[in-house]
């Protein structure tokens, strides 16, 4: 269907249904909202097509407020990605060489924003793992959880802002809120609550401090 003007119907115009109110249904003669869609048979019911050019900073679907501001964006650029917010997987590059870019999932504002290579990523939390570029294997969950972290690899982080100083660390596990590392390139470090601290290369716990020099160490 195309709205168009009877002495030039070469030139296209918007295409309005019910501009003066009412719904519109589509499968039902009795619509509850704008745009009431009813599958009649076990199938696909709605299907968003993207364009060839198609890109993360235009995400197939955005929802808006009543004034226009921006509120949610939903994307994905392959089967195996999922960007949930605004700016969420917003520079993920798939480049063809391995895995690069592939595997990563990414829900909340900002979340996994500058993710540019990096792969098998998971994140929840407004602006979780934001800074990361090329770092694999992270899975971190709070808002603003590393969200400094870039290059690391292999962190799990549980707790808002957990992670806060890590930068190029990797294989470090830090639970609890605000739970981080001594340094921004710490790697193989236990921090529960931070309480409860280990080395997780040599094996030892230390409580109250956060270089244990025995198995088990209390301050």
């Amino acid at each position: 269907i195309q709205s168009t003007n009877s002495g030039s119907l070469g030139t296209n115009y918007d295409l309005l249904l019910n501009p003066n109110g009412g719904n519109v249904g589509i499968g039902t003669t009795g619509p509850g909202a704008k745009l009431d869609v009813k599958g009649t048979t076990n199938a696909t019911q709605f299907i968003l097509r993207a364009n060839a050019t198609q890109s993360n900073s235009n995400p197939l679907l955005t929802m808006l407020d009543s004034a226009g501001g921006e509120l949610l964006r939903i994307h994905s650029d392959n089967s195996y990605n999922l960007f949930f917010g605004t700016y969420a997987g917003n520079d993920n590059n798939i480049t063809g060489v391995g895995t690069q870019g592939l595997y990563n999932n990414f829900f909340g504002g900002q979340t996994g924003w500058h993710n540019t290579t990096g792969q098998a990523n998971t994140a929840f939390g407004s602006a979780a793992l934001r800074a990361n570029t090329t770092g694999d294997s992270n899975s971190v969950f709070g808002r603003s959880t590393a969200i400094s972290l870039n290059g690391g690899s292999s962190n799990t982080i549980f707790g808002a802002g957990g992670g806060g100083t890590l930068i190029t660390g990797s294989s470090n596990i830090l639970i609890g809120a605000n739970a981080d590392v001594p340094a921004s390139n710490t790697s193989n470090f236990l921090n529960i609550g931070n309480t409860i601290y280990g080395n997780l290369s040599s094996g030892n716990v230390g409580i109250g401090t956060a270089s244990p020099y025995g198995k088990l160490q209390i301050k």
